[in-house]
């Protein structure tokens, strides 16, 4: 386990990030924490069918639309960071996002528990569709980056077609879900 502290103007947040003791097999996400999970998106006006299907596509099994995995870490990112847990977050963009979006949060943010996951994760999505104004652009954001949509670069630039792939599997999903 290792132990990082980011000091953001006072406040400090402390992530502990396990990297021994990492499970080996999967942790299926279970029907109480999906039912909390829901209610989250619904209290952060996210349609449970697009939080559902963000958490499959980042953490669960895609073909099958099995939940997700709580305790998958992704692999490094361009930034050299890895993302954690059910909705796949940056341990930096948790940093950020907490200390702007929730500064009386707990001290320690858990990434492997789905409820945390879930409230930072959906938080920041809800927060992107307020600024982009609709759930494609919202996602292509979530894994791109609001400035890459923002740039128009997610929907000219080639590198992006996964993003894209990635965005229209979810809103066409929660879309035929609704």
């Amino acid at each position: 386990m290792w132990r990082t502290e980011i000091d953001l103007g006072g406040y400090v947040l402390v992530l502990l990030l396990a990297t021994l003791s990492l499970p080996l097999a999967a942790a299926p996400l279970s029907r109480a924490d999906h039912a909390i999970i829901m209610s989250i998106a619904e209290s952060l006006k996210v349609p449970r069918s697009v939080a559902d299907r963000l958490q499959i596509e980042e953490a669960g099994d895609r073909d099958t639309g099995a939940w997700g995995d709580s305790e998958k870490i992704g692999p490094v990112g361009s930034d050299g960071a890895r993302c954690l847990g059910l909705y796949q977050l940056n341990p930096l963009f948790i940093a950020w996002f907490l200390a702007n979006f929730y500064p009386h949060a707990p001290e320690y943010f858990n990434w492997r528990n789905p409820i945390d996951s879930a409230v930072v994760g959906l938080g920041y999505l809800a927060w992107l569709h307020a600024r982009l104004g609709n759930w494609y652009d919202a996602t292509c954001a979530y894994n791109a980056g609001k400035g890459n949509v923002l740039s128009g670069a997610v929907a000219r630039e080639a590198r992006y077609a996964g993003t894209r792939a990635y965005a229209r599997r979810i809103v066409e999903w929660a879309g035929s879900a609704e």
